[in-house]
């Protein structure tokens, strides 16, 4: 049997008290003991437990710990970062002690972070990767909008080990802040993690997929980083699985809201140095959804798709062929599922 030992990598100005959002709120539902089943580094930019005040190998106060001292090492993290290399080597240091003392050493990692979390856990991986103890060791990866940061575009933060097995990412349409530039997908296919590669476009800004409380979309995040990580073995007391069905009706909803997700935060003179205030995102395209319903921009991703071809096949067959929905299968869509009845009409396909 697979021993598992899973990563949360809280993102910029985040820490594990944070359980509004979804990395905190995973790991505090994890079972087992913190260091032997699972562990969780608390995000740069933060006071919380500022990463670089203390020595990654021993957890011991470094130097550079004293509070007169926390203000600016947290200003220095939000800003490039700095601290999230302590994280990767405190991440490296457990799982390299459990290797070489446990009876029971983990033979996978799973990770999920978001933002400077998100590529916390590939700087793991590739650490984990270079070192002959732990290069062994399968990684399965969730991340939630990876950003690097300005100057922070390094390969071993912007590409994927070898190690990967499985590896899904979530990356959101509406964030077009400069300092928000996520890392490029472009060009990555399933043979580049040498396993699944799933790639998700949900709408809204960087911080809207992770905030299960505030909305559909948050829900959405939540419950596809839940299915991955408790599909590879990490055990959550009490984890989100939605139906089919429950997936479409919170897509509607975010479908429903698509405008309120559009407007870019860009008004912030700070985040328009240089004239830089945006930049295009260059999603991947819906691109299994067959051509007629793809013009009608109906559905949010092809995650969307196949959860509506498999709650409501029928109506999916009916629309596929051009036909508007109408008189009792309608009625009964309506009855079934409110919300996607709701957004059908509205995407004129149902009447």
């Amino acid at each position: 049997m697979s021993r598992v030992f899973t990563v949360y990598n809280c993102g910029t100005g985040f820490n594990r008290t944070q359980t509004d959002e979804v990395v905190a709120n995973m790991a505090s539902r994890t079972s087992g003991a913190e260091n032997r089943d699972w562990m969780v580094t608390d995000g740069v930019g933060q006071a919380f437990n500022t990463p670089g005040t203390f020595d990654p190998i021993t957890g011991k106060k470094n130097v550079l710990g004293h509070m007169d001292e926390r203000a600016i090492l947290v200003a220095l993290g939000s800003i490039s970062g700095w601290g999230w290399e302590q994280n990767e080597r405190h991440v490296w240091a457990v799982i390299s002690s459990l290797i070489s003392g446990s009876s029971a050493a983990p033979d996978t990692i799973n990770m999920v972070g978001w933002s400077r979390g998100a590529i916390t856990c590939h700087m793991i991986a590739h650490a984990l990767a270079k070192t002959p103890q732990t290069r062994h060791l399968k990684v399965n990866i969730f991340a939630f909008d990876p950003v690097p940061g300005p100057g922070n575009f390094k390969p071993d933060k912007i590409t994927l080990a070898t190690n990967i097995h499985d590896y899904s990412v979530v990356q959101m349409d509406n964030e077009q802040r400069w300092i928000m530039r996520p890392m490029s997908f472009d060009g990555i296919s399933e043979s580049d993690v040498h396993g699944k590669y799933n790639y998700h476009v949900l709408p809204g800004q960087h911080d809207t997929g992770v905030m299960r409380a505030r909305g559909a979309v948050g829900m959405i995040g939540a419950g596809l980083a839940h299915a991955f990580m408790t599909r590879h073995g990490t055990s959550l007391r009490s984890p989100l699985s939605y139906t089919p069905k429950e997936y479409c009706n919170l897509y509607a909803v975010a479908r429903l809201n698509i405008l309120k997700y559009k407007k870019a935060p860009t008004n912030n003179r700070a985040q328009q140095l240089g004239g830089l205030a945006t930049h295009r995102r260059g999603l991947a395209p819906v691109s299994t959804v067959p051509k007629k319903l793809v013009e009608t921009e109906y559905f949010v991703n092809n995650h969307h798709a196949h959860m509506f071809r498999k709650a409501f096949p029928n109506v999916y067959m009916r629309l596929q062929a051009g036909a508007t929905l109408t008189g009792m299968a309608s009625q009964t869509l309506k009855a079934a599922a409110h919300m996607t009845h709701t957004s059908l009409v509205e995407a004129g396909l149902a009447a």
